[in-house]
């Protein structure tokens, strides 16, 4: 199984969630490494950054592999009790949004197979905390926290009843020992639960070297490349459920990382054959907080700009793995072929969009919902909003329709179809029982009700 590690942004504010911008320190994108562990074996280690920046294509990473994975929250002592609470609620909380539960669903619930986590608590040396009989630092605070967790949580995630407790520095300690000794434990149940590689698996697995030497340069194939390749090179009857069967076990051994095209976009289902140079290099640079602070403002690049970032990769075959990610969209400006990344889009919302006293819409109808995510959880949302954008330019060009315009600015789009008007924006407030939430508004002249209904709906 796979062995995952979220990392926490620190925070100076107690009680809060600070995702500083200005931490040079953090991990680029999610640093992947095939290892073998002593007391543990061969591994794949995915370690995410704690940068929001990143958070917008974690969904891609997490929804395939993370019931087979032991996922490690990691903390630090340093910070308050209310800090270190707060941050595991909302990596908890963003976890749960992003891994679908399994069937059979059990009472209240429960998911027919939970990821597992271990809480790790960093800088124990630093809080002079005492040692255990066995040499194992206790932090009393660190195991209430984690029965808190662990209760909240318990429908969704098997949480680790004790968390560990580290020096860092020491590489042999009791913490470190005892860490293994857990995920050992663990991932001995797992594997029990689970089939056994296939002979198919296996022979394609010791093929995919050869494979990605060929494709070095720029390791993605289409799906239907990929099948046809191994059927000439593997196993020329192996059919759909061996297939299926092969990816779910390379996915979950980290070989690869399954990009499915989204609805209505043209290119077709893409394999990454290498996830190192994936989220490395490429995603690790594109939402780098360097990257972004030069990125252009309005979002949108053609292919040239591309080259050029990227001179060692084919531009517009990167731009269409990204574009399956739905990290951007291909569209025309001015007539031109261009991509809009909404990631990058830092435009102020220009003056009047939605001007009550407009007499076009005297006695206009009016509609709208609020979207907002549970109580108690904060910054969720923020990394969904890009691809709402994206599905929302997508939309405009399916209509065809040269009375159709969409703007978007930082946090906002605004679509007119006629005489129609809808506003979609972010919203965000310390005041509000819920931090933040997308808003959604249209409006129409008079007696054009149920057509704005169902512009909303759709």
């Amino acid at each position: 199984p796979n062995k995952m590690h979220i990392e926490m942004d620190l925070t100076s504010r107690c009680n809060s969630l600070n995702f500083d911008q200005y931490n040079f320190q953090y991990t680029r994108g999610v640093d992947v490494q095939q290892v073998n562990l002593s007391g543990l074996g061969d591994v794949t280690l995915w370690d995410f950054s704690g940068q929001d920046m990143y958070f917008c294509v974690y969904h891609q990473l997490l929804t395939t592999s993370a019931h087979t994975a032991v996922l490690l929250l990691v903390f630090s002592l340093k910070d308050s009790a209310a800090t270190q609470l707060r941050q595991c609620q909302f990596w908890l909380s963003f976890l749960q949004a992003r891994i679908p539960a399994t069937e059979p669903l059990g009472p209240n619930g429960v998911s027919g197979n939970m990821p597992h986590v271990i809480l790790v608590a960093t800088h124990a040396d630093k809080m002079h905390l005492p040692r255990d009989h066995t040499g194992q630092y206790v932090s009393e605070q660190a195991r209430s926290m984690c029965a808190t967790l662990a209760e909240h949580y318990h429908a969704t995630f098997h949480i680790h009843p004790t968390p560990i407790v580290l020096d860092t520095h020491q590489a042999n300690s009791p913490g470190v020992k005892l860490l293994k000794s857990v995920v050992q434990n663990v991932r001995t149940s797992m594997i029990q639960r689970m089939p056994q590689m296939t002979g198919f698996c296996e022979a394609v697995r010791n093929w995919l070297p050869s494979l990605r030497k060929s494709a070095q340069s720029f390791p993605v194939v289409s799906w239907d490349g990929f099948v046809d390749a191994v059927r000439a090179q593997v196993n020329p009857l192996a059919d759909q459920k061996h297939f299926s069967e092969l990816l779910t076990q390379l996915q979950h051994m980290g070989e690869v990382v399954y990009l499915k095209s989204a609805e209505g976009c043209l290119h077709p289902d893409l394999l990454v054959l290498s996830p190192q140079w994936l989220c490395g290099p490429v995603l690790g640079q594109l939402l780098s907080i360097d990257f972004m602070t030069h990125a252009r403002i309005t979002g949108c690049y053609t292919v040239e700009d591309f080259q050029a970032a990227f001179p060692q990769t084919d531009a517009l075959g990167l731009l269409r793995v990204l574009e399956t990610m739905q990290l951007c969209i291909e569209c025309e400006v001015d007539g031109d072929l261009e991509y809009e990344f909404p990631c990058y889009n830092l435009v102020e919302a220009l003056e009047g969009l939605w001007e009550e006293n407009d007499p076009r819409y005297r006695g206009a109808v009016y509609g709208g919902v609020r979207l907002h995510s549970p109580q108690g959880t904060v910054h969720l949302l923020h990394s969904v909003f890009p691809r709402i954008q994206i599905q929302l330019r997508r939309t405009v060009m399916s209509y065809r329709d040269s009375d159709s315009d969409l703007y978007q600015w930082f946090h906002g789009s605004k679509l007119c179809s006629g005489l129609i008007e809808s506003l979609v924006t972010l919203e965000s407030s310390s005041h509000t029982q819920h931090p933040e939430w997308i808003e959604i508004k249209v409006r129409g002249p008079p007696s054009t009700g149920p057509v704005c209904f169902f512009f909303i709906e759709e």
